[in-house]
């Protein structure tokens, strides 16, 4: 029982204070990004997302080492703050940008120490937002990076998709944590990186087979890239996806594909990803199988 209530102790402790990565995880992870292994698989400024091959989750050390290891040529990483609730206006100074998929987790690497290891490897970076008032924090440290713009993607999810706009209790987890995102935060973006990609998604949850984007969300989304301008790709759910929302989307931007494998499973990934594209989607499909990096959104 004592184990227990000290492991607990510890996790609240992480979960208010992050702790760094051990240098020997670090090292070991560098060493790996700079490996010549990683050669084939660096991303080359300029080229099209739709030649991304992304390797979805890679916030821990482990799953970093797995999308480090595989022929994966983008690195996808999830930031909050330290404690994942709202902004705190007098203390969001003290709360570092951390690497995590849910606002619980507290076994990823500072955002700083995934940059460090990101930049090393040559890959691709795409940062998915799961917390606006991380976004500050995140221009900063980005900077500092020194990673180049062109291999940027910034994805945040800024207007209520299907699932969420009828749905109070995740309406409520919006107001807790922060997680979407408004136009002028994703100004800010833009003005602090201009040749970045921003990736403008809607956020999603399961739905019954059939449901597709509603023309005001789209219509939503549209507005923001206008007035966001540069680079911009729209990352809609494969099940609401047919070709009127590709069409309608395409002037504005590219059109990026993601999938949750426990609502969305194709039977054949290539085959599924061939109609996409005669759909005309013209960004990166992420489409993960149950043998992908994790089994989760």
């Amino acid at each position: 029982m004592k184990v227990h209530l000290r492991d607990r102790f510890n996790r609240i402790r992480k979960f208010v204070a992050h702790p760094a990565l051990p240098q020997e995880k670090l090292e070991r992870l560098s060493e790996l990004a700079g490996s010549e292994e990683q050669k084939p698989f660096r991303w080359r400024d300029g080229d099209s997302l739709s030649l991304a091959h992304n390797a979805h989750y890679t916030n821990t050390p482990d799953e970093l080492q797995k999308g480090l290891q595989g022929n994966f040529n983008f690195l996808e990483g999830d930031v909050w703050l330290e404690g994942a609730v709202r902004q705190i206006p007098l203390l969001d100074r003290f709360r570092e940008p951390i690497m995590a998929h849910d606002p619980t987790a507290v076994d990823g690497l500072s955002l700083a120490e995934w940059l460090e290891i990101a930049k090393r490897s040559g890959k691709g970076v795409k940062l998915d937002i799961k917390q606006s008032a991380a976004i500050g924090k995140l221009i900063e440290t980005v900077r500092r990076s020194g990673i180049p713009e062109q291999r940027l993607v910034f994805n945040a999810d800024v207007v209520f998709g299907p699932g969420i706009d009828n749905s109070p209790k995740l309406r409520a987890l919006d107001v807790l944590t922060d997680f979407r995102s408004d136009t002028e935060e994703m100004l800010s973006l833009r003005r602090a990186f201009p040749k970045a990609t921003i990736a403008l998604g809607l956020y999603t949850a399961q739905q019954p087979p059939g449901t597709r984007y509603k023309p005001e969300q789209l219509a939503s989304v549209i507005d923001m890239a206008c007035r966001i301008g540069g680079p911009i790709t729209f990352p809609l759910r494969a099940e609401f996806v047919d070709e009127q929302t590709v069409h309608t989307l395409k002037p504005y931007g590219s059109v990026s594909i993601w999938n949750d494998p426990r609502s969305y499973l194709p039977d054949d990934l290539e085959a599924e990803k061939k109609r996409f594209r005669e759909m005309g989607v013209d960004g990166m499909i992420d489409l993960r199988n149950s043998n992908s990096l994790q089994f989760r959104r």
